[in-house]
């Protein structure tokens, strides 16, 4: 991922709570930073509505 790993270290080295969300049509090889995110949401293709899709999935209660 091409920006991910400066954004999630920043966020982990400041403490704020953030989702890293991949939309992506194959597997990733993902560097070290992955272990420094709190939740990895993989959506894949997730097509027209993927915002309100995904703010769904990470904003409402379960």
């Amino acid at each position: 991922m091409w920006c991910g790993g400066p954004v999630a270290g920043h966020s982990a080295v400041r403490r704020r709570p953030f989702v890293v969300v991949l939309t992506c049509g194959r597997p990733l090889a993902l560097g070290s930073w992955l272990a420094s995110a709190p939740a990895v949401l993989v959506a894949w293709h997730p097509g027209l509505e993927s915002g309100h899709a995904i703010a769904d999935v990470v904003f409402k209660p379960p």
